[in-house]
């Protein structure tokens, strides 16, 4: 599962107020052999027969002792790390990619991921990178699903803020527009998990099929 698919036709509201449970939180890799991949195009971690997942940020600190003032502590860093446990589900395309024998033996930059972490109502999260590390790729009683087991865990720089736009509220154009030579900056294309207008200039983009939206309920 990917987040264009899981995300078609979802829409998600950055003022929504209220409590969110465990289903309200996504995690996503890119499992491009470049790295490079659309935020869309990242793979869902725990769709396919997620059982638990588990986020934290294992804050780093300091405790100094001074004059006439006794000890202080200073927070020095956090260290992402994000668990999960899924039951093995062949076809299930983050799983199929972790458990691969080449991930599972990756080292170095060649287990360094793209991730998103967000929750599926604000679509607010975090963006950054981290070490995809396989902890257990088997287990459990006689006749019972076999479970897996790995984790994420922040790779150089600390991730950046970021928020995720389903496609609720937008429809894919398939076909071009009869004013799209003179109104093209009235329609919308996705970039990196969200919708952007298109921006003025001194000639209309080409026109290629399923690139492109509009936005419902407004006139072009």
């Amino acid at each position: 599962m990917f987040l264009k698919d899981m995300f078609k036709g979802v829409k998600t509201d950055p003022n929504f107020k209220g409590f969110l449970t465990t289903d309200n939180m996504v995690i996503a890799v890119d499992i491009s052999e470049e790295q490079s991949a659309d935020v869309d195009d990242y793979a869902v971690v725990c769709y396919g027969g997620g059982t638990d997942r588990s986020s934290s940020l294992n804050p780093e600190e300091k405790t100094n002792s001074y004059y006439y003032k006794g000890k202080s502590t200073l927070k020095t860093g956090n260290q992402r790390s994000i668990d999960f446990t899924e039951d093995r589900y062949i076809g299930d395309e983050f799983q199929d990619y972790a458990l691969s024998h080449e991930q599972k033996y990756a080292i170095g930059q060649a287990a360094i991921k793209n991730y998103v972490y967000f929750n599926t109502l604000t679509g607010e999260g975090e963006k950054g990178k981290g070490s995809l590390i396989i902890s257990d790729d088997g287990s459990g009683a006689p006749e019972e699903n076999l479970s897996v087991s790995g984790s994420i865990k922040k790779s150089g720089d600390n991730p950046v803020k970021f928020t995720y736009q389903g496609f609720g509220g937008y429809t894919v154009l398939d076909s071009s527009p009869s004013d799209w030579a003179t109104k093209y900056d009235s329609y919308y294309e996705r970039k990196d998990g969200a919708f952007a207008k298109l921006v003025k200039g001194s000639s209309a983009p080409e026109f290629a099929k399923g690139k492109y939206y509009s936005k419902d309920g407004e006139a072009a």
